[in-house]
């Protein structure tokens, strides 16, 4: 996995410690101990900086393989009985970003399991 070194972060308020980051070691060991949808979307999300909403709310279509990147256009609904998607929070979450390599992999492995309709959901709400 091709992480790129972080800087130390820094507390927003002197009293809160600062988060501790995952190495890459525990980042693999975490993707190796799930299934290959959840680990697909850990990946995308960790190496894309992309939130897990964002990726659970990826569309097949907001995928560009000919260019890797990803078209951040809406986020899965945290709401049971709404519609599987929400609008981003933010004008400026709407965005592309470029897809790693290695989320690419994952990403083509993974459709490879599902349907390859233009509108399908990438990431099920079934877990499978």
């Amino acid at each position: 996995m091709d992480f790129q070194s972080t800087p130390p972060t820094t507390a927003p308020y002197d009293n809160q410690p600062t988060p501790e980051l995952l190495s890459v070691d525990q980042v693999w060991a975490l993707l190796k101990s799930t299934n290959r949808q959840v680990a697909c979307m850990m990946l995308v999300s960790a190496q894309a900086n992309l939130r897990p909403s964002e990726v659970a709310g990826f569309r097949v279509r907001d995928i560009d393989f000919d260019r890797c990147e990803i078209h951040v256009r809406q986020q899965a609904s945290p709401f049971p009985g709404q519609p599987p998607t929400a609008r981003l929070k933010t004008r400026t979450s709407r965005r592309i970003v470029p897809l790693p390599k290695e989320a690419f992999r994952a990403l083509r492995a993974h459709l490879d399991l599902v349907e390859r309709e233009n509108q399908n959901e990438l990431i099920s709400n079934h877990g499978e």
